[in-house]
């Protein structure tokens, strides 16, 4: 009965090792379709962003509500895939072309082993260090499991980090928060931390594009609103992301880096471009160039026309004075 019970433990834990997901050539992205097939669909994310195919879309500006709540407790964990952020609160986002209000479930973070690499999206293909994930699950549905595998039940905000050469201030307590959870499983308390300390000031300009969770079970739920604006990071603080490892405590360390997600085809699917204020007055100017333009060359014509009817008047006037003078002058 033992042996049978210890052979049992032994196919369970091989059964569950096989489904396990990561980042190691083990059972990396390029294995998880074995075990997920939704990760095989043709709407995955991260994708690149190639802003000569981008299409300009007027959107409203977002909403970011409670996000400047420094009341909220806010918890820190190891998740053996990131470091993971949730809190007590329950923030929201709408705007910006958003159909309603979505939730915040939870933000994470991807890195790289350095700081050419680490973020799951890319620009022009240009890879940032890191990148942060605003999760936010829709109003409407029942619960964010609900949501998570409904088509536009998700709206997920993607922030680019970039190095900067000091510390940047909105990170201190996130680093210092890294310090206590460097093995799975393990979790710390932030205080007095607002989560639009680490948006960047200007939230309008964005990509827009419909895709998938990057990571297993890759659902395509997502709405994505990928930042045009990164928000600074130093290498010191970096380097306490990369301090993290994905295994528990006790098991052999597995250092957590590079855990982000290949780019993945787009398959025609339309990333949209916000248009941007400056876009909007530099259409404005050409517009007001053009009327004036316009203007001008209708005054000018008016002003040619009067002065052409003017001296065809005075033509006619002097005309007229000759020929009452002749008039006069063989009469007499």
């Amino acid at each position: 009965m033992k042996a049978s019970l210890a052979v049992l433990a032994v196919l369970l834990g091989v059964a569950y090792g096989s489904g396990h997901w990561g980042y190691d050539d083990t059972n990396g992205p390029d294995t998880w379709c074995e075990s997920y097939s939704l990760c095989c669909l043709t709407s995955q994310s991260p994708i690149n962003i190639d802003t000569t195919s981008t299409v300009a879309q007027t959107f409203e500006s977002l909403v970011f509500t409670g996000y400047d709540d420094t009341s909220a407790t806010l918890t820190l964990a190891n998740n053996g895939h990131s470091a993971k952020l949730s809190t007590s609160t329950v923030p929201s986002i709408s705007g910006g072309g958003l159909d309603e209000t979505f939730h915040f479930a939870q933000l994470h973070f991807h890195w790289g082993s350095n700081s050419s690499v680490g973020s799951e999206h890319t620009v022009d293909d240009h890879q940032y260090p890191a990148e942060i994930h605003f999760v936010h699950w829709r109003n409407s549905m029942a619960s964010f499991d609900a949501a998570s595998t409904a088509t536009g039940g998700l709206a997920i905000v993607g922030v680019f980090l970039e190095v900067s050469a000091e510390d940047n201030p909105a990170f201190d307590s996130i680093a210092t928060g890294l310090e206590s959870i460097t093995y799975n499983g393990e979790s710390t308390t932030l205080t007095s931390f607002a989560l639009n300390d680490i948006l960047p000031a200007d939230t309008s300009d964005f990509y827009r594009y419909e895709g998938s969770l990057t990571t297993p079970t890759c659902d395509q739920s997502g709405i994505w609103t990928v930042l045009a604006t990164p928000v600074s990071i130093s290498e010191n603080q970096l380097a306490k992301f990369r301090s993290l490892y994905f295994n528990a405590e006790g098991e052999t360390d597995e250092q957590m880096v590079n855990n982000y997600r290949p780019v993945q085809p787009l398959n025609g699917r339309t990333v949209y471009v916000s248009a941007t204020d400056s876009t909007s007055a530099a259409a404005e100017t050409s517009t007001s160039a053009a009327e004036t333009s316009t203007s001008a060359a209708a005054e000018s014509s008016t002003s040619a026309a009067a002065t052409s009817t003017s001296a065809a008047a005075t033509t006619t006037a002097s005309s007229n004075i000759f020929k009452r003078f002749f008039q006069a002058v063989f009469r007499g």
